[in-house]
């Protein structure tokens, strides 16, 4: 739209130029698309998986030009290679879930595995051996969990969804499953403000959400607390890369956290949930009384997903909330005790009376300690 209008007002100035100026407008339109085309391919894909192999046959020479499908029957997503001359197939950029891989190739019977299973940043290797046989005649094998990383020397690990549902967290907060990962050390409070690796800094680990940096440039940890405000329920699983990197994952010296949000498939599903804490279930601390002070926490939330086009466009939307009513204790220190006040003379009784009652004995007669029962409440919310 921005160069018809641009067009328009050269030629109403420029009658004698129509022809160069369209030109020129369509040669800078295609430049920019050009470039964008050329610019797409070039992003790394960090949210999602890799599918790699060999197809030989029963003598083990590799078989080229087989056919390798993989689908995914929750979304309707199916993608087709062939081998090499080498018999090696690769299938990068595939959404991580469950997929059926078939392996087929003329004069020979075909290979089905089902329920492979493709995590966040993993690169999996699949063999297959297909046998002389009918076209017609499929062997259907169930898909194992490949033992070891092939193909990179990463050392880290993938938070599947079971996890996160799962462990217990305090809070909810999905950070604290870092600490889950090779050479993780927590300092802190267990979040991704207090989690280093390996000894580095906790300001040089890296992080993703869908594939889109999520890490702050100027105060790393500070900025992540805004970015990465993200409810547990919607996250479908993360992995932690703690050394080394490859190019994709390299932007920081610390660890590479690439997290993947949950998505709709063909059918409709959602959950609800509800944590809660109180007062009943804590201890004493020392400046608490007879009894710890009153303490609501209620986590709540849901979310729903399913199809709006089936086998191509799907929706997913997550809520949590957050309310917290909390009543603190806390020691403020020394106020003038009873027999103080009596024995103040009258015209600074009044000055020495605007003191708060003390509600434990001091250290001497004169004084005693104040401890205070401050009431407040928070509230937040996520989505």
């Amino acid at each position: 739209m921005h160069s018809c209008h641009a067009f328009d007002i050269c030629r109403t100035r420029n009658r004698n130029k129509r022809l160069p100026t369209l030109i020129y407008m369509r040669l800078r339109t295609a430049s920019i698309f050009g470039s964008l085309f050329l610019c797409i391919p070039l992003h790394a894909q960090v949210d999602r998986a890799t599918l790699t192999g060999t197809v030989s046959d029963a003598s083990g020479s590799a078989i080229s030009g087989a056919t390798v499908t993989v689908e995914a029957s929750a979304t309707g997503f199916r993608r087709q290679t062939t081998t090499t001359d080498a018999g090696v197939y690769r299938l990068p950029g595939l959404v991580i879930g469950a997929y059926t891989i078939t392996f087929e190739k003329s004069g020979f019977q075909s290979v089905k595995i089902d329920n492979t299973i493709l995590r966040v940043g993993q690169t999996r290797t699949l063999d297959a051996q297909l046998t002389v046989g009918a076209v017609a005649t499929a062997i259907e094998v169930t898909s194992a969990v490949t033992p070891l990383e092939q193909t990179n020397a990463e050392i880290g690990a993938a938070i599947a969804e079971q996890q996160i549902r799962n462990i217990p967290l305090n809070g909810r907060h999905w950070a604290a499953l870092m600490a889950l990962a090779p050479g993780a050390v927590n300092v802190g409070e267990g979040n991704q403000n207090a989690i280093r690796f390996f000894g580095r800094p906790r300001d040089d680990n890296n992080w993703t959400f869908d594939g889109v940096d999520a890490t702050g440039i100027k105060d790393p940890r500070q900025e992540g607390n805004l970015r990465l405000v993200i409810s547990t329920d919607s996250i479908a699983e993360f992995r932690v890369n703690s050394l080394p990197f490859t190019a994709e994952g390299g932007v920081g010296g610390g660890a590479q956290i690439n997290l993947v949000s949950k998505t709709g498939t063909n059918q409709f599903h959602g959950s609800v949930f509800e944590f809660f804490r109180n007062s009943a279930l804590d201890a004493r601390r020392p400046f608490d009384g007879a009894n710890p002070p009153p303490f609501r926490l209620n986590q709540f939330g849901g979310n729903f997903g399913g199809p709006i086009v089936k086998d191509r466009t799907f929706f997913f939307a997550n809520y949590e909330g957050l309310l917290q009513r909390l009543t603190i204790t806390r020691a403020d220190g020394l106020v003038p005790s009873a027999s103080f006040r009596n024995s103040t003379p009258t015209a600074l009784r009044g000055l020495i009376n605007a003191y708060p009652v003390g509600t434990a004995p001091g250290p001497n007669a004169n004084v005693d300690r104040l401890i205070a029962q401050t009431p407040s409440a928070a509230t937040n919310t996520a989505a």
